[in-house]
């Protein structure tokens, strides 16, 4: 096994229902963090004189990080703990958002947004880990079920 991502195997006998509820939740806001720049693509046009495709990116970048460093991501969260890495990255986020809702200069809402990335990032693999760590073997399926509507939910919940 390698000593990088030494997991831990505890298999628990009873499926810590709260604790799998509220890190789906964290999905959501995760989805929503990843989403807001979509939901205020005309205000942002409208607020910056910039093209669309620089709006564009604004709204892309956090996934474009997801796809460049999603396997890095996966070890260091291995590496570092991922309750360390999903609190270090909801706080993260949550300041990113504050300061991008002040509407700073375009650069600066640009380097919020790919440092944002990396926030999303960090939640999206820890979270569903938790997931798993808080359930019992029988529930693995039904947990990580449960983990994949969370973009789900948040269409819904806009409306889409």
């Amino acid at each position: 096994m390698s000593s990088i991502v030494a997991i831990k195997s505890i298999e628990l006998e009873k499926t810590q229902w709260i604790d799998v509820f509220i890190l789906w939740i964290v999905g959501v806001f995760a989805a929503m963090q990843f989403a807001k720049f979509s939901v205020s693509y005309d205000l942002l046009l409208t607020a910056y004189d910039v093209g669309a495709s620089s709006i564009g990116a604004l709204l892309s970048i956090v996934g474009f990080i997801g796809l460049l460093f999603g396997v890095v991501a996966g070890v260091l969260s291995g590496y570092l703990g991922y309750q360390k890495v999903l609190i270090g990255s909801l706080v993260i986020g949550g300041g990113l958002s504050f300061i991008q809702s002040v509407l700073p200069s375009y650069s600066v809402l640009l380097i919020t947004r790919i440092i944002e990335g990396i926030s999303h990032l960090g939640i999206v693999v820890a979270a569903p880990t938790l997931m798993l760590r808080s359930a019992a073997k029988q529930h693995y399926s039904l947990v990580m079920g449960l983990w994949g509507t969370f973009l789900v939910w948040l269409l819904l919940l806009l409306g889409g």
